[in-house]
C-alpha cells in the first residue's frame, strides 16, 4: 500500500469514528486497515493513535497528520480531475487581447456563457493598442484579439465584428488656444494634430495619412478624443464616442477634398498556423455569436 492509500485509511478511520467502519467504507479486512496504520507509524516515525481507551483516539501529531492528509487527498482529487480535463484537448490558459475597453462589455457576456466548461482554464484579458494587438498575435503572445482589420495579412484568420467611423473633428478651443479667429477647414488642418498610432511596429500603424509639422502621437483612443476636445490638436476620432460633442457644438467636423470620414473594421483575430484548442475555440465561437453594434 503505498504513502496516498495509507493517508486514505488513516482519514477513513478518523472520519468514520473507528476501524470496522473505515473497513466498510474502504471494502478492506480490519486487519488490513491496522497494519496499514501500523506502517504508516513506522514511516512517519510516531504513534496516529492512542489506544489505551476503548476506540482509538489520534494523538497530538496524528491530529496535524490527519489534518494535513484531508488537504493532501482533496489536492491529488482536484489534480487528477484537471488532468482529465487536459486529456480532452483543452488548453491550460487562453489569452484574449482587446483594443478597446469599451469591447469588454460584449467580451465578458461570451466569457461567462463558456465559463462553466472551461473552469479549469485560465483566462488573460488584456487590453493593449489596436495594433500592439495584432503584433502580439503575429510574434503568438496572445491566442485571439480583438483589433483592426489588416490588410495583406496572409498569415492572419480574421473573421470581422462590427464597422464604425473615424471622424476629422475639432474644437472651437482651438482658437483660443492658438489666438486665430475662426479658420476655415483646411487653415484648421494646418495646426498640430492627434494620431492615434504606433511609430516602432513593422505593420500599418495608423488610418489616417495626414501628417502636419506637429503631431501629438497617442496610444488611447481615450487620450485622443481627450487631446482634441481640449482645443490642442484637431484628429479623427471614432463617431460613437463623441455624438453628443458633435450635436453639442463642442466638436466641429471637418470636411475637405482630402480630409473625410475613414471606415474602420474590427475583426477578430488569430493566426491561420496556431491551431486553437477545445477552450480558445469555444471562446471564439462565443464572441463571434455576440451581438456586436457599437
Amino acid at each position: 500500500m503505498n504513502f496516498l492509500d495509507q493517508l486514505k485509511v488513516l482519514c477513513a478511520i478518523v472520519d468514520g469514528g473507528s476501524f470496522s467502519c473505515a473497513s466498510r467504507l474502504l471494502h478492506r479486512s480490519q486487519p488490513a486497515l491496522s497494519v496499514a496504520i501500523k506502517k504508516l507509524e513506522e514511516r512517519l516515525g510516531f504513534q496516529l493513535f492512542d489506544r489505551s481507551g476503548y476506540r482509538p483516539c489520534l494523538t497530538e501529531n496524528g491530529v496535524e497528520i490527519y489534518n494535513r492528509a484531508k488537504q493532501l487527498l482533496l489536492d491529488s482529487n482536484d489534480l487528477l480531475e484537471y488532468s482529465h480535463y487536459l486529456a480532452k484537448g483543452c488548453e491550460p490558459k487562453v489569452s484574449l487581447t482587446i483594443s478597446f475597453s469599451g469591447s469588454m462589455d460584449k467580451v465578458l457576456p461570451a466569457m461567462q456563457r463558456f465559463q462553466q466548461e472551461a473552469k479549469e482554464t485560465c483566462i488573460s484579458l488584456n487590453v493593449r493598442h489596436p495594433f500592439r494587438a495584432i503584433m502580439d498575435v503575429l510574434n503568438d503572445n496572445t491566442d485571439i484579439c480583438l483589433a483592426f482589420l489588416q490588410p495583406d495579412q496572409g498569415s492572419l484568420e480574421q473573421c470581422p465584428l462590427f464597422s464604425f467611423q473615424f471622424v476629422p473633428v475639432y474644437s472651437p478651443q482651438i482658437y483660443t488656444n492658438y489666438s486665430v479667429d475662426h479658420p476655415s477647414d483646411r487653415e484648421v488642418t494646418n495646426f498640430p494634430h492627434a494620431n492615434i498610432a504606433i511609430t516602432d511596429l513593422p505593420i500599418k500603424c495608423s488610418y489616417f495619412d495626414h501628417c502636419g509639422d506637429t503631431q501629438w502621437i497617442v496610444d488611447d483612443l481615450t487620450a485622443l478624443k481627450k487631446i482634441v476636445c481640449s482645443g490642442f490638436a484637431w484628429g479623427w476620432v471614432p463617431e460613437h464616442t463623441i455624438k453628443s460633442e458633435l450635436a453639442s457644438g463642442e466638436l466641429v467636423e471637418i470636411a475637405t477634398d482630402d480630409i473625410s470620414r475613414v471606415d474602420v473594421v474590427v475583426a477578430l483575430i488569430h493566426l491561420k498556423a496556431k491551431r486553437l484548442g477545445i477552450v480558445g475555440q469555444n471562446l471564439k465561437t462565443e464572441i463571434l455569436s455576440s451581438n456586436w453594434t457599437v
